[in-house]
């Protein structure tokens, strides 16, 4: 046990009394982190049953939920951009039109490109946007994040049917700090 407490004793002197000799440590002013972060943003699922309402066809729904994550001014001026990603899977025998968009604390739209997107009748649908920011871009003032579907044409729609309109909306933010 003693030899062991020596020789411990020994490398621990040894380590300590190493010297630090011609390290340029103004390279750590140079480093930069360029962090991403993953967002579940909105997810739902609508089932066929979903779109009857006392026997009558309901065309459209909307959906709103708080999004203040941007309200940090220190995040604010770390994020460079923002990659949003719209997954619809629809196994309804209608067509959809989809609107994602980004309000301000006062309802007026801050972002848009995501508006108005035709999903197919029994199709699957994908589309990504990216938006580059800058610590003034009017997105940062986004509060809420609201979907609309609305139903436009296509077959009969059976109210007892499994099928249905899955969706799924993320982003993938990328920072520099």
């Amino acid at each position: 046990m003693r030899n062991i407490l020596y020789i411990l004793s020994v490398c621990s002197a040894l380590l300590l009394s190493s010297c630090i000799k011609d390290m340029d440590l103004e390279q750590t002013k140079q480093l930069v982190f360029e962090p991403t972060m993953a967002v579940s943003l909105m997810n739902f699922n609508l089932k066929s049953n979903d779109f009857v309402n006392r026997g009558v066809v309901v065309d459209s729904f909307s959906k709103s939920t708080n999004f203040e994550v941007l309200k940090n001014e220190n995040l604010q001026k770390q994020i460079k951009r923002i990659q949003f990603n719209i997954e619809v899977d629809n196994s309804l025998g209608r067509n959809f039109e989809i609107s994602l968009r980004f309000l301000d604390g006062s309802g007026n739209v801050v972002f848009d490109k995501l508006d108005k997107m035709n999903v197919q009748a029994s199709h699957k649908f994908k589309k990504s946007v990216e938006i580059l920011l800058t610590t003034e871009d009017e997105f940062f003032t986004a509060r809420y994040m609201d979907v609309k579907v609305k139903m436009l044409g296509g077959g009969i729609l059976n109210a007892t049917s499994p099928d249905g309109l899955k969706f799924k909306s993320s982003a993938i933010v990328y920072m520099k700090i």
